[in-house]
């Protein structure tokens, strides 16, 4: 059935949740597990639906190495994902059209504004045509002639606690008011509303894991193919898809290391690739300062190259909020879901405490204040009852 067919009848036979259940999750990507209950009970249009997504990390990694073809295959897909990147999957499957980020004023991965860009399959895998660096940096940037099966994702990406929010500063332009309402009108046709407590509070998990030095000589190594520019707008498609494709070799090339570290090959025994000889000195450099930091303990390399994996011109956001400043974004929560006319379709809610990203001493506390937000502003369209995923809670169409 195309597309078309499918989006032209999705309305037509929907059976909406008398009331919006809640979904709680302990990993982001878990919530996953409910979209698709929801869609293929016909709770929720099948395709085309709106996420707005209140979280300091934007999630939209694009999964490098998964197959296309498995977002035609359920049990393949929520396997493979994880809490980076299961939203792009989501939207190039249909599912999600368009996406609304609300992040806080420490999230700088990708900056406000209006993007639109198309989503498809290169040579089998998933790529965008978005020159946004959080997507060149991946590696997973095709220009549009070379994407098969396209759809068109539209992200909208707002500071939820700036002056348009709070009203406590400067006013924002007359154009930023016209977009933010531009937000607020089209989600009042339907919207899943997610939200990872992290927006109220974000620590940088690998800032924990890893001694300063090494955190630093780690940042260095991973920009070391970097230059700006490639990100400025004078960046021709021919230069995009040069770098891409620089990137993609150097971050394969810097993988291969690691995998190899975890096979415990001796440093002077790694098979080093001619991309990283200009990078060999800061390659050893890391691993005599790596196993310095942990002498006796047995180093987890791939987690390290994931953490490298994180550095762009940004890094992961890592903000410990006070319980003031919690409280404070808890009001502009509540006075931004007060400003949409209807209600979610169903409401989905990740703590992120296990992996450190939400402080595990504050998430009990952000949990409370966000479902008591929810049940003040939506009453009893919700239903009072949250499914806890992470306590194991069972739940059924």
């Amino acid at each position: 059935m195309s597309a078309e067919r499918i989006k032209s009848g999705k309305n037509n036979n929907l059976r909406p949740f008398e009331k919006v259940p809640i979904f709680v999750v302990e990993d982001h990507n878990d919530v996953l597990q409910f979209v698709y209950r929801c869609l293929g009970a016909r709770r929720i249009p099948f395709t085309s639906n709106k996420i707005i997504h209140f979280d300091s990390h934007p999630d939209m990694t694009i999964p490098k190495s998964m197959p296309a073809e498995f977002v035609r295959d359920k049990e393949k897909l929520l396997d493979t994902l994880s809490i980076e990147n299961w939203l792009m999957p989501t939207a190039y499957a249909g599912h999600i059209e368009q996406l609304i980020w609300m992040k806080p004023h420490w999230a700088t991965q990708i900056a406000d504004g209006d993007y639109e860009f198309s989503i498809g399959d290169h040579a089998g895998y998933i790529r965008c045509d978005s020159p946004l660096e959080y997507f060149l940096g991946e590696g997973t940037y095709q220009p549009k002639c070379n994407l098969n099966n396209q759809r068109l994702i539209n992200l909208r990406v707002f500071t939820l606690d700036d002056p348009l929010i709070t009203g406590q500063q400067q006013q924002p332009s007359q154009s930023r008011q016209v977009e933010f309402q531009n937000c607020v009108d089209e989600a009042n046709d339907g919207f899943i509303l997610d939200i990872d407590l992290d927006f109220f509070s974000t620590a940088n998990p690998f800032k924990k894991m890893l001694e300063e030095g090494v955190y630093t000589d780690l940042k260095r190594l991973f920009k070391a193919d970097f230059f700006e520019s490639v990100f400025d707008s004078k960046a021709t498609e021919d230069d995009l898809v040069a770098f891409t494709k620089r990137r993609s070799g150097f971050l394969d090339a810097l993988e291969n290391v690691f995998q190899q570290l975890d096979r415990n090959i001796a440093a002077e025994n790694l098979a080093i690739a001619d991309n990283l000889e200009k990078c060999k000195v800061q390659i050893f450099d890391l691993i005599r300062d790596v196993k310095k930091q942990h002498p006796n303990n047995e180093i987890a390399w791939q987690t390290i190259f994931d953490a490298g994996c994180t550095f762009d011109s940004n890094e992961l956001p890592h903000h410990i909020s006070s319980e003031q400043e919690i409280e404070r974004l808890i009001a502009i929560f509540k006075q931004f879901l007060e400003s949409f006319r209807n209600t979610p379709s169903i409401i989905t809610i990740s703590r992120s405490s296990e992996d450190d990203y939400c402080p595990a001493e504050q998430v009990e506390f952000i949990q409370q204040l966000v479902l008591g937000t929810i049940y003040r502003v939506y009453g009893d369209r919700v239903n009072q009852k949250p499914i806890l995923f992470y306590r194991d809670e069972n739940w059924s169409v």
